[in-house]
């Protein structure tokens, strides 16, 4: 997909390698922006250029050099991987849920890349650093997402000194008060829940109720299982729009109303944290679980809402069902065409979802930027909090902020599941 910014109307030639091609440019939902499918070309560096009009006056010609490889899904997403762990040693990244998502994502690459050992090694390292200096108090959910590889290393590696971890994650959602709604508010009881609602967010399925599944099915905790089932339920009846399909970002549990009550706003990856936390739980639960046709009836309702608001190169726009009021958002995208890919290979949704979710892994590993040996993912959005539509178009984008990365590496791996 070529993308060109700033002409209107745009009336270009177009040569790749100096050859003559023809694209046609449609317009995206963005002011100015347009969009051509690109075809014909093979492995290796190459050269686009363009030059004519925009709305009837003379553009400056453009050349742009571009690379296209044979890579597998694996490669791809070891060269990702490799990048954010050259510039980040495992015995620096915090205890927190970016992190979290960082490690969990690279230990599903882990099953499928050459690389593996190394990974697991660093997810290891990182464990065991954190306990030998202290692991820290868990106050929210968002503390949570690091016992998501400690127990995946635990169940495929037999990586038993990572249960301390694992259990220090697991014990917070055993035991952390529950609310009215039956779920756990957002802020926990960090020192920020004293000034603010209790409030149950999106965030949180991922955050939480994933490890809770998995623990409990994991260790035969059957209470601990069910309850973690039973949170996309309950954040649906809150948090749904039935009008769109898609979920709208936190709940003020105190005031029984959305927050804010005013303008609330149906954020992208709040909605790829519903989805790819419903398509782990069902992983976790098994086919014959009860609540199991509740959840695969949701999570095929939440993706078919998604596909309709899917933009034609494949992404999705931060205010999910506006495209072209926002922008474009990689983690988010990642998210959701994970979910949609490894659902449509589960049987959960239609087989159609698969070449969604490819489309998803094919555009957003187009604007991965070489840097050095590794590529850099952009376009990932900062910390969110819940807020009105405007408030959601401010936050920067960054590159390599470990959520997203993590995200990435999650989609990557299935994307290579699919072709071995």
């Amino acid at each position: 997909m070529a993308e060109l910014r700033g002409c209107p109307e745009p009336q270009m030639a177009a040569t790749l390698d100096g050859a003559p091609v023809t694209l046609e440019w449609r317009e995206s939902p963005y002011a100015d922006v347009h969009w051509a499918t690109l075809t014909g070309f093979t492995a290796g560096d190459h050269e686009l250029a363009v030059s004519g009009k925009c709305g009837g006056l003379a553009a400056h010609a453009v050349t742009r050099h571009f690379t296209a490889t044979t890579l597998t899904a694996a490669d791809v997403g070891d060269r990702v991987a490799w990048k954010f762990i050259f510039q980040n040693k495992a015995e620096k990244l915090a205890w927190n849920w970016g992190p979290g998502i960082f490690l969990y994502g690279l230990h599903r690459l882990s099953r499928v890349s050459v690389d593996g050992p190394a990974y697991r090694e660093y997810i290891h390292t990182y464990h065991t650093h954190k306990y030998e200096k202290g692991l820290p108090t868990i106050k929210a959910a968002d503390g949570v997402p690091p016992g998501l590889s400690a127990l995946a290393m635990l169940v495929d590696d037999q990586d038993f000194e990572l249960f301390k971890t694992g259990m220090k994650a697991a014990r917070y959602v055993h035991d952390e008060k529950r609310n009215k709604l039956g779920a756990l508010n957002h802020l926990g009881h960090a020192w920020t829940s004293h000034f603010l609602a209790k409030s149950i967010w999106v965030d949180s399925l991922m955050m939480y109720a994933v490890l809770a599944t998995q623990w409990g099915a994991q260790y035969h905790d059957l209470d601990l299982r069910d309850w973690g089932a039973e949170q996309p339920l309950i954040f649906a009846s809150k948090l749904r729009d039935a009008s769109t399909g898609l979920y709208f970002h936190a709940w003020n549990v105190d005031k029984n109303r959305l927050l804010p009550a005013s303008a609330p706003t149906e954020w992208l990856r709040g909605n790829g944290w519903v989805a790819v936390a419903t398509v782990e739980i069902l992983d976790a639960l098994g086919e014959d679980h009860p609540q199991a046709p509740a959840l695969r009836a949701l999570l095929a309702d939440l993706l078919k809402a998604a596909a309709r608001y899917q933009m034609a190169d494949g992404l999705w726009d931060t205010l999910m069902p506006t495209p072209g009021q926002g922008y474009e958002e990689t983690s988010g995208s990642a998210l959701i065409g994970y979910a949609m890919l490894k659902a449509a290979h589960r049987g959960w949704v239609d087989a159609s979802f698969a070449a969604r979710g490819l489309k998803v892994f094919s555009s957003i590993t187009a604007r991965l930027e070489r840097d050095g040996p590794g590529y850099s993912m952009p376009g990932i959005s900062w910390f969110t909090n819940p807020g009105t539509p405007a408030s959601y178009k401010l936050i920067p984008r960054c590159h390599d902020l470990p959520y997203g990365v993590g995200a990435y590496l999650l989609l990557a791996a299935e994307v290579s599941s699919d072709s071995r």
